[in-house]
């Protein structure tokens, strides 16, 4: 069996452990994939090229800000913003609508392929914990893609922990 170190550094056994945590996004969901999907939807829509590291990168910069100006709010409160932040440096229409569109994408971010079944696996031995800065709302759009083998759900905005 696996060993972990401690913060004391004194070596367990992973089977010693009851609860896994782990963050969501970016580490089981593919949210650069989900966003620039989105993006792409939009752009060809309004029959405009998109770069996709561009995308991103414009994506980041815009994150960065709005992290910078609001950190109080959800990731999932902030996509509204973002989106206006970055439409035009992509040529893309700042209207709610398509900002609405980014956040409601998060219900097709895909997981990342072995994301699932590692946490259906998982979830055999272990009680799982989900902590994200999104909201609860995309918490549970985001557990739904993975197949929802979670026990307790830690985001942003709970101010404590739920039962999944």
């Amino acid at each position: 069996m696996s060993q972990a170190k401690s913060p004391d550094g004194e070596s367990q056994r992973l089977a010693e452990y009851r609860w896994l945590s782990f963050d969501v996004v970016g580490t089981l969901i593919d949210f650069e994939q989900g966003i620039v999907e989105c993006l792409a939807e939009i752009a060809t829509a309004e029959g405009v090229h998109l770069d996709e590291q561009h995308a991103l990168a414009s994506f980041a910069a815009a994150e960065d800000e709005q992290q910078r100006l609001t950190p109080e709010l959800a990731f999932t409160q902030m996509l509204t913003p973002i989106y206006h932040r970055m439409a035009g440096e992509l040529a893309l229409p700042d209207s709610e609508e398509h900002s609405a569109q980014l956040r409601e994408s998060i219900r097709r971010w895909p997981a990342f392929s072995d994301a699932p079944e590692m946490l259906a696996k998982l979830a055999q031995r272990y009680r799982l914990v989900a902590l994200t800065n999104a909201d609860n709302w995309a918490l549970r759009q985001m557990a739904a893609t993975l197949g929802g083998p979670v026990r307790r759900r830690c985001h942003r905005r709970g101010r404590g922990s739920q039962q999944a």
